[in-house]
């Protein structure tokens, strides 16, 4: 098989391959689509997968005692193109997903659904980075992790389950939480809450420096206070830093959880961190962290789920940490640290700073305390009391 191809897995442990295929094939043909038995079933025309003379089909994927089909449909071109150029391709195939209702649905670019029912991780960070589920046919267990998923805005309703990963499609023009987020994020969320366990990320090679790397994400600046509005947030910032930089309140974030954000430029981390250390004294925030990556939410929005409020390289107000300070040193400990303003700046990322503790240069090790000191300030947050401003 040659590349590209959209892969769309369908898998349902109450049927087997051959029913699951033949409910999508049967609605898709409801829907005026042309299919046909050739060497396997391929949708010839009548709907955005075979649009533009694409090859598509409907393959079974042998699974005892459960149905697993792979929807296959040719790219061609589309893969050169903006995303939004998918659109109505993703639709169709989202709204194929709604009907046919398996368990679980996974929606990837050139990785076939062969680690369903349960991939391992990393297999997982690219097969589970957009996908469906039925919350209701999951299971107890999962339904919950997955409604949790729902709560931290990675997981939005559609067609009676949850779809993550997909957000541009299922809810257009409207603000998303991961827009930002790399990929591996949104995958390991949606890896725990379906199979229960934590995601181990892989070992990459040594990274190049933000600066350095020209495809690198767009690297952001967080700020956020505990007791004020974000709109004065915004004026302090706005006020704060040089002319020409951009900063917009998240407005996919709760009342009382929104973050001041700072679009830095891409391969512009490391001078993120001199703003920081220059407006922190004139912003007052709670606490903020050059992100250069991006985020999903700030922590303490989801207490149930510290790792969508992970902070890169935060900074902490000495007086709003207040007792937890202690425990937040020892997380963060064999970091680069600097005394800045009225608070301690942390700095985690080995691209950015010396890092006295070389075990920080570990991604796997790196995640797991960044989670850890999510978790602290989610529980510093809640015990202050969650802002209404």
């Amino acid at each position: 098989m040659s590349a590209p191809y959209l892969h769309v897995g369908l898998y349902d442990p109450d049927r087997d391959g051959e029913a699951l295929r033949e409910a999508a094939r049967v609605n898709l043909m409801l829907a005026g689509a042309d299919v046909e038995r050739a060497d396997v079933w391929e949708v010839r025309s009548g709907t955005p997968l075979a649009a533009g003379g694409r090859r598509a089909w409907l393959e079974v994927l042998p699974r005892d005692g459960a149905g697993l089909v792979d929807v296959v449909v040719e790219l061609g071109d589309l893969v050169l193109e903006p995303p939004e150029a998918r659109h109505d391709l993703l639709l169709a195939a989202l709204d194929l997903v709604g009907v046919v209702r398996p368990v679980l649905a996974t929606v990837t670019v050139e990785e076939p659904p062969d680690g369903l029912p349960d991939p391992g991780w990393p297999e997982a960070s690219t097969l589970l980075v957009a996908g469906w589920v039925d919350p209701a046919r999951a299971g107890a267990a999962r339904r919950l992790r997955f409604e949790r998923l729902a709560e931290a805005g990675v997981a939005v309703p559609y067609a009676d389950g949850l779809a993550w990963g997909l957000d541009a499609v299922v809810r257009p023009g409207l603000p998303s939480r991961t827009a930002e987020a790399p990929a591996w994020v949104v995958a390991a969320a949606a890896y725990e809450a379906w199979t229960g366990r934590e995601a181990e990320l892989p070992q990459p090679g040594p990274p190049p420096r933000p600066d350095d790397d020209p495809t690198a994400a767009i690297p952001q600046l967080w700020w956020w206070s505990q007791a004020e509005d974000p709109d004065a947030v915004l004026a302090r910032v706005g006020a704060a830093l040089p002319d020409g930089v951009e900063s917009w309140v998240d407005p996919s974030g709760e009342p009382g959880w929104q973050a001041v954000i700072t679009n830095l430029g891409r391969g512009r981390a490391a001078a993120g961190l001199d703003l920081l250390r220059d407006g922190v004294a004139a912003v007052r925030p709670s606490w903020a962290a050059v992100q250069p990556a991006g985020g999903l939410a700030v922590p303490g929005m989801d207490p149930s789920l510290p790792m969508t409020g992970v902070l890169a390289n935060p900074w902490v107000s000495r007086e709003w940490a207040g007792a937890e300070l202690p425990e937040l040193e020892a997380a963060l400990a064999g970091t680069h640290r600097e005394e800045v303003g009225d608070g301690v700046l942390w700095v985690t990322d080995p691209r950015l700073a010396d890092l006295p503790d070389e075990s920080w240069s570990d991604d796997d090790v790196r995640w797991d305390r960044l989670v850890a000191v999510a978790a602290i300030l989610s529980r510093i947050a809640h015990a202050a009391g969650r802002s209404t401003a």
